[in-house]
């Protein structure tokens, strides 16, 4: 995948209001999970 549509996805994410949770999952299976940190009490 091109870095710069990767780049541009995130930012359109990370911009949403409300922010929802979305999660990244990287080269070699690793997942990370991208939250808003005043929600961090919501966690499953």
């Amino acid at each position: 995948m091109n870095a710069e549509l990767i780049r541009s996805e995130l930012q359109r994410l990370m911009r949403q209001t409300p922010l929802r949770r979305f999660l990244i999952t990287f080269v070699g299976g690793e997942i990370g999970l991208i939250d808003h940190p005043d929600f961090s009490w919501m966690a499953t």
